[in-house]
């Protein structure tokens, strides 16, 4: 229907076609002031999305420009995205388009359907278009691939990243891993959603396993603009070591713990004491009162905490309750706290209580003689480091015979969108 709108006839839109992209690439490289009106026409950076992917999905568009005896103008369709990715992604901000908005116009190039009434989205059908140049080997297809290459991990950055397309990159493990890295380059932020569903999907480990094997070769995973000023591309040790501290961040956030929860510890070389620190932290429940680890099926929540600590058994509870040790609700919850900070709180006690666990004893040698003489013993343990900081004192009396601790971890949630790390403070108090 639109061909005969604006072109009158399908030949004559075949015509046009390569004409028209062609006068697009001219307009990214050499008139940038009239391409910042361009690129938000309305349609113009989903369609030439879906174009890269007619070969998927529009034979009829390809079969189309065999009839009239022209050329498929595949290649000049993906040197243009590639240049209008490298622009959004990386030169935008030098003509005045906040980083925000940049990103909104890459999502809408990869985000959008691959054809009309398609489950699958532009992003999808180009990890598939790479993998499959990946596999042909054709020296036809180098440019198209080597463009695909840069474009991919751009339209990742800008926000064209869920399960579906991380499913879809842990494919290409054999077939290119190297390219499979350089797309886990922009999915490294500070966000629960995108690391839970890299864990889920499997891409997370695969990534490691990737590194690993590109680690023994001394290959450095190169990026398309660059992760850091001054640097093309990343060591795959330095790679896989970023991936992990990520993941240690994220370790106590829901989405992400609880996904480690169900899964087995991750491996690699070198890194295996923070990684197990990190699967532990999700799989081991502790008691809040005895501290001895327990089966999660016998767990017992505390009446009017809002389940933020578990027990091992109603005896544990009710001493911890008589000894009015249980953590206060309304001292660690904010009115305006969602079901996800809650639980954030709640496994911050957790991986706290454990740490004060493994550390009680050394704790209680050194100050055991002063809290008998009812000195108070204060305690605090740094989440945010591995391993954990303790650091205790005795600052002033207190007759309760309770160590007081606290336990100090951060919120990253919104930090991917500009909004900054929150500093999360929670106190307990411990019977001795």
């Amino acid at each position: 229907h639109e061909r005969r709108v604006f072109f009158q006839s399908t030949e004559s839109w075949f015509e046009s076609m390569t004409h028209f992209i062609a006068s697009i690439y001219i307009i990214t490289q050499e008139q940038r002031e009239t391409w910042l009106s361009v690129i938000k026409h309305d349609g113009l950076l989903p369609f030439l999305g879906q174009a890269i992917c007619w070969s998927q999905c529009r034979q009829d568009i390809v079969k189309g420009f065999r009839r009239s005896n022209r050329t498929d103008p595949h290649e000049a369709i993906t040197d243009a995205v590639h240049s209008i990715a490298f622009f959004l992604s990386q030169e935008s901000k030098n003509f005045g388009i906040p980083v925000p908005i940049a990103f909104k116009l890459l999502k809408s190039i990869g985000a959008v359907a691959m054809a009309e009434g398609s489950q699958l989205s532009v992003i999808v059908g180009m990890i598939r278009s790479y993998g499959y140049m990946c596999q042909d080997r054709d020296i036809s297809t180098d440019f198209s691939r080597n463009k695909l290459a840069d474009i991919i991990p751009s339209l990742i950055r800008g926000g064209c990243v869920d399960e579906t397309v991380m499913k879809e990159l842990a494919k290409l493990r054999d077939i290119s891993p190297e390219f499979v890295a350089r797309c886990m380059v922009p999915i490294i932020c500070s966000s629960d959603s995108r690391f839970a569903g890299a864990l889920r999907s499997g891409l997370f480990a695969t990534t490691l396993s990737i590194c690993a094997q590109l680690g023994r070769q001394d290959i450095c995973v190169k990026f398309f603009g660059g992760l850091e000023k001054g640097k093309s591309g990343i060591r795959a040790d330095e790679l896989a070591s970023r991936m992990i501290d990520v993941l240690y961040m994220l370790r106590l956030h829901h989405k992400t713990h609880k996904v480690l929860g169900s899964m087995a510890t991750l491996d690699f070389q070198g890194l295996e004491d923070k990684l197990e620190h990190i699967s532990r932290d999700a799989q081991v429940s502790v008691c809040a009162n005895c501290l001895r680890t327990f089966d999660r099926k016998v767990l017992k929540w505390c009446k009017g905490t809002n389940m933020l600590e578990p027990f091992c058994s109603r005896e544990c509870l009710r001493e911890s309750w008589d000894a009015e040790v249980c953590t206060d609700f309304s001292a660690v919850v904010e009115e305006d706290d969602d079901k996800r900070l809650i639980s954030l709180k709640r496994n911050i006690l957790q991986a706290g209580s454990k740490v004060f666990r493994d550390t009680v004893g050394i704790v209680m040698r050194e100050y055991g003689q002063a809290i008998a003489r009812g000195q108070g013993l204060t305690t605090t343990i740094d989440l945010r480091e591995f391993p954990p900081r303790v650091s205790s004192g005795l600052p002033s009396v207190d007759p309760s015979g309770c160590v007081h601790v606290t336990f100090i971890a951060e919120d990253f949630r919104g930090s991917k969108d500009g909004g900054g790390r929150r500093v999360l403070v929670l106190r307990k108090r411990f019977a001795i």
